[in-house]
């Protein structure tokens, strides 16, 4: 089926496409709610209730749970494009893009534990003898301090694994920044083994879009003709969207995936009145001696496909993205304070769902306890 896009524009002016991907559905905020799942059950398994009010205590639980996340990714979304149009597209991005997925994923897995502890808690008729509270024991001491470490080295490690494979980059001498400039078709496959048979710039359509420096081009490469564009800017975000322009010239997007190798390549395939296209596209980082600010480049290649044929044409176009030499020096993104606060953040909710979980079964604990001292001493 098709990609269908929302598009609104931002603050600026600027159109911005917005499509709903399976990582951003909310299957990762129900994963982080299933993480608590186990707790649930342990409640109501040792509880006293009847078996029908332990079922009756566990559904409504994951209901409640799942309602919230469902409730809470749908606010999180109208908060994205309502942000994206009032206060700019990098703030609804930053901010409203993550930030009230730690909210609600605790709010719904502090609501299922307290739902299914109330609901399946069953006092006892008798009076039960006091029970001393257990004493904080090395083992849970332990436990905290090794908490508190995985927490702060997942937010250390994870955006340097991640942010590696986001933009190749490569250094070049200050002479090579004016060829870039001048002929940025030849300079981006000069270490490629495709043949260049066109090289045409497009300035008037660089100032409609707002790029300083375009080019359309066509290669050949293995067998195939693409045709393509080459963009320059000081911003990622000068790229305009492939999504919107597409869609506002009549095509219909039927299928989108990324592959990974020197770099990332992005694919959609493409159809209208009966022909379809494929389109292959990356974005390089070029660093340059004495320049204070890089130069990001996008290379786009297209090539009408059919069903049968798309993949072997998609693994060319993969080969030939990652042939530029742009991805012979890989250079790490650097990281700003916010990636690691947003990841503190997230590993400190973790934790302390974790200590509200050992806190309930810790004071659970000591009343099954004292229920089973109580029922040795009546036998006795």
């Amino acid at each position: 089926n098709g990609i269908t896009s929302l598009i609104v524009r931002d603050s600026a002016g600027v159109l911005r496409s917005f499509s709903i991907s399976p990582e951003c559905s909310g299957i990762v905020s129900i994963a982080s709610v299933l993480a608590s799942s186990p707790l649930i059950f342990y409640l109501a398994g040792t509880s006293s209730a009847k078996l029908g009010r332990k079922i009756v205590a566990v559904v409504s639980a994951l209901f409640a749970s799942f309602l919230i996340v469902f409730i809470g990714n749908f606010l999180r979304l109208v908060s994205i494009v309502l942000a994206t149009k009032n206060l700019g597209y990098n703030v609804a991005m930053s901010v409203f893009h993550y930030t009230p997925s730690l909210i609600y994923v605790a709010l719904a897995s502090a609501t299922s534990i307290y739902l299914c502890y109330k609901i399946s808690y069953v006092s006892a008729e008798a009076k039960v003898k006091r029970v001393s509270k257990p004493k904080l024991t090395i083992a849970l001491v332990l436990s905290l301090i090794a908490l508190v470490a995985t927490a702060v080295f997942y937010s250390v490690v994870a955006p340097l694994n991640t942010h590696s494979l986001m933009l190749p980059s490569a250094k070049m001498p200050p002479e090579s920044f004016e060829k870039l400039l001048k002929k940025p078709v030849e300079e981006i496959f000069s270490n490629s083994p495709a043949e260049i048979v066109s090289n045409i710039p497009k300035p008037v359509l660089g100032r409609a879009l707002g790029v300083p420096n375009i080019r359309y081009f066509v290669v050949n490469y293995r067998g195939y003709v693409f045709r393509g564009y080459v963009e320059l800017a000081e911003v990622p975000s000068r790229f305009h969207g492939w999504y919107v322009c597409l869609t506002f010239q009549g095509y219909r997007i039927e299928k989108s995936w990324s592959s990974i190798g020197n770099t990332t390549v992005n694919f959609l395939l493409l159809s209208t009145a009966g022909s379809k296209m494929l389109l292959g596209y990356s974005i390089y980082k070029y660093g340059f001696e004495e320049a204070k600010t890089p130069v990001y480049v996008r290379v786009s290649l297209f090539a009408p496909v059919t069903y049968g044929n798309y993949e072997h044409v998609s693994s060319a176009m993969r080969s030939l993205l990652n042939s530029i030499g742009a991805v012979s020096v890989a250079e790490q993104k650097q990281l700003d304070i916010s990636t690691y606060t947003m990841l503190l953040a997230n590993a400190s909710v973790a934790l302390g769902i974790t200590l509200v979980a050992l806190a309930l079964i810790g004071k659970h604990a000591v009343k099954i306890l004292a229920l089973i001292k109580r029922g040795k001493t009546g036998t006795a």
